[in-house]
């Protein structure tokens, strides 16, 4: 068993590493049986993708698409005619590369500025409530201490002189209608 070439998206490649994102990948590979070169039959599997072997017939390569990023070991093994398998399976070790927006880090820093946004946000929002709520508080206030300046300094005791002139005038209203024999208001008591 020989595995010959690795082509990514149809170039070959040399090497274990593959760039990021491949859409298709294909492995060639051989046997050699001088007798009856076209009666083997071969099988396949992606040991980290399948647990079961491919059986492949008499193709010699195989293909896969869109493989994630990772690290992977592609086996064959040949059957000769008379349906005995080859011992030594042929192996190949490579590794599809990540994005950077797939790497464990770059989803890591970009889970931490969620939560490093999200709380500053959330802080944000909180700060503006206190300050809405202060300045709220101050209108008020100023309001108030307006309400206060706008008042004269005599009202109060105009105030007071005006319901004095009240009690007097309720007196003097009681002794006319006494003087002239008529009886109080009801409401004037």
């Amino acid at each position: 068993m020989r595995i010959e070439e690795m082509l990514v998206d149809g170039k070959s490649t040399q090497g274990a590493t593959v760039p990021p994102g491949p859409r298709e990948l294909e492995i060639r590979y051989t046997a050699f049986n001088y007798a009856k070169p076209r009666q083997l039959r071969f099988r396949h599997r992606l040991v980290e993708l399948d647990t079961m072997w491919t059986e492949a017939g008499q193709q010699r390569s195989a293909r896969f698409s869109l493989l994630p990023p990772g690290r992977y070991r592609f086996e064959v093994s040949a059957a000769n005619p008379d349906g005995r398998s080859s011992e030594p399976v042929a192996g190949l070790h490579f590794t599809v590369e990540p994005f950077l927006w797939q790497t464990l880090w770059f989803q890591i820093g970009m889970m931490l500025l969620l939560v490093t946004g999200g709380g500053a946000a959330v802080a944000g929002w909180a700060r503006l409530r206190v300050r809405r709520a202060q300045e709220r508080e101050h209108l008020a206030r100023a309001a108030a201490d307006a309400q206060q300046h706008h008042r004269r300094p005599d009202d109060q005791p105009k105030q007071q002189f005006h319901r004095r002139g009240q009690r007097a005038l309720v007196h003097c209203s009681r002794h006319r209608h006494i003087s002239r024999g008529l009886s109080p208001p009801a409401a004037v008591m």
